[in-house]
């Protein structure tokens, strides 16, 4: 039983033997995990914060590039409207100026209007009393001639009469002498 009691206690030290090399195995695979956890944890942050910088910088050019290409369409924006309130300020000085030249021609074409107007007045009264005064002379010619005047109608030329003589033809209730005309 000797053998027996020596046999446990050899196979209970190899039990307590392997018993301890598991553990030490286990505890250097822990070890190995624990640096290889946290190793990749590192090269994870390490590669992550590479990842960062790397879009970082990206989406910094990113904005630099689309904040100058902004900046270059607000500027031709900008010309664009400035061009096109410029030209709309000239078309409406253009349409202002253009209506005050005409508005000034018409108004110097009607005071021209108007002192011709007045001036065909004065030549048309100049006229009146020539011929009233005209009138009045051949009123006092035909008294002088006793009425005896040339008068046309239709053509035709004819003496007139004083009252009382009979010829046959009367114009404007006077007796008068048809005139031969000659061929």
């Amino acid at each position: 039983m000797e053998r027996d009691g020596h046999s446990k206690s050899l196979a209970e030290r190899m039990r307590e033997k392997a018993e301890q090399e598991r553990i030490q195995t286990e505890n250097v695979f822990k070890e190995q995990l624990w640096t290889l956890s946290d190793s990749l944890r590192e090269s994870s942050k390490n590669a992550l914060r590479t990842m960062s910088d790397a879009m970082e910088r990206e989406i910094t050019n990113a904005a630099t590039k689309l904040n100058r290409h902004y900046r270059l369409l607000s500027l031709a924006f900008a010309r664009k409207w400035i061009t096109m309130a410029i030209l709309g300020f000239t078309l409406c000085l253009g349409i202002l100026i253009g209506g005050w030249t005409l508005a000034k021609l018409a108004a110097s074409n009607l005071d021209q209007y108007r002192d011709e107007l007045a001036r065909s007045r004065a030549e048309k009264q100049r006229y009146a009393e020539a011929v009233a005064a005209l009138n009045k002379t051949l009123a006092a010619l035909l008294d002088k001639t006793s009425g005896i005047a040339i008068l046309e109608r239709n053509g035709s030329r004819y003496v007139t009469a004083p009252s009382g003589s009979g010829s046959g033809h009367t114009i404007n209730g006077r007796p008068a002498i048809k005139l031969k005309e000659e061929k």
